[in-house]
């Protein structure tokens, strides 16, 4: 598409979304509060800015505590309604993300509903104990009022030097983040300077007053398709990484630093594979080769791999968790506490 018709489609994309926030905003569209608190993690791009990570630590940090439920669309999936997630449960019944989380955190409680608002009175009927809900990516969801909104932006791409779809990669209006609570830039590099993330989030804020947190990645030891520990030290042969995630930039970027990566296997997000794509990955490892992929790949491509097949001990998965920077673990606590408090 020429790109003076995409900037035509987007403006036009822009005064839809103006007049539907104009509706929910002067009472037209109502919106709904849920009987407990709720935290939204969500973000104004159309994907790749770390709302699984961000989602997990906020499970791993409130999940016992609050008896928090995650609650998640559950993009991808070929089933709908309420569902709750479970180790055995499938990507295609759950979607990609609510597994990998259950899988991560096996106690975890995390269902999926692609309306919120169902969702969160099903969630106190199968929970009675639910002090909190977490919802991933919700932010656009405005049917179901949160607590609190932690909008995500990308280091490298933040939404206030981006443009609306088609033209770029938003998919609501930059002003919109004057609704959050906390801005929280993510995958911020080790080589990021101070200074760079202070001019940075001058250029999100809706306010001087509107806290901006900062937060990179680490990467976790290597594990095998089926969950366990590689420890197995130096991989020997051809080493392969494959991604079929929003932006695997950083991921490959990060196995380069491992490993002399022979090639990359890059799909689209969420990416469904065949028979025909597991038959090929076969091929590829047969002369004692290695893949090297995402946690929420290896959840889809565990249901294609027998755990007894070959293939199954050379595809390897590398887990992703955030690391706060800069005192920013202690402003999200004080933020959590203030605004969880109110309600």
């Amino acid at each position: 598409m020429f790109a003076w018709l995409r900037k035509a489609v987007s403006y036009v994309f822009g005064g839809v979304l103006r007049v539907r926030h104009w509706l929910y905003d002067n009472g037209y569209f109502k919106s709904y509060t849920a009987d407990v608190p709720t935290i939204c993690v969500g973000n104004l791009a159309i994907g790749g800015t770390g709302k699984s990570p961000m989602v997990a630590a906020l499970m791993e940090r409130l999940g016992t505590h609050r008896g928090a439920v995650m609650l998640s669309r559950g993009y991808g999936r070929t089933t709908r309604g309420f569902r709750v997630v479970r180790p055995s449960s499938s990507a295609r019944e759950v979607g990609d993300e609510p597994l990998q989380l259950k899988l991560r955190m096996p106690e975890s409680r995390v269902v999926v509903c692609e309306d919120r608002v169902a969702g969160c009175r099903q969630i106190l009927q199968e929970y009675p104990d639910c002090g909190l809900i977490i919802l991933d990516d919700a932010f656009q969801h405005r049917r179901l009022r949160s607590s609190v909104n932690l909008l995500l932006s990308r280091f490298d791409n933040p939404f206030s030097t981006d443009f609306l779809l088609p033209y770029g990669r938003l998919r609501d209006l930059k002003c919109r983040a004057r609704c959050a609570d906390a801005i929280v830039v993510t995958n911020v590099p080790t080589q990021a300077s101070v200074t760079e993330c202070e001019r940075l989030a001058k250029q999100l804020q809706s306010s001087p007053e509107q806290p901006v947190l900062f937060s990179g990645l680490r990467y976790g030891k290597p594990r095998t398709l089926m969950g366990e520990l590689f420890e197995d030290g130096a991989l020997q042969g051809n080493v392969y990484g494959l991604a079929g995630i929003a932006n695997p930039t950083s991921f490959f970027e990060y196995l380069a630093t491992l490993h002399k990566i022979r090639d990359y296997f890059t799909y689209n997000d969420h990416h469904r594979f065949t028979r025909r794509e597991i038959t090929l990955l076969e091929r590829i490892v047969t002369h004692e080769g290695w893949i090297i992929t995402t946690e929420k790949d290896a959840t889809r491509l565990r249901e294609l791999v027998a755990p007894e097949s070959y293939l199954s001990h050379r595809i390897l998965y590398i887990p992703i968790h955030i690391v706060w920077l800069w005192g920013s673990e202690q402003k999200l606590e004080c933020i959590l506490k203030n605004e969880l408090e109110k309600n």
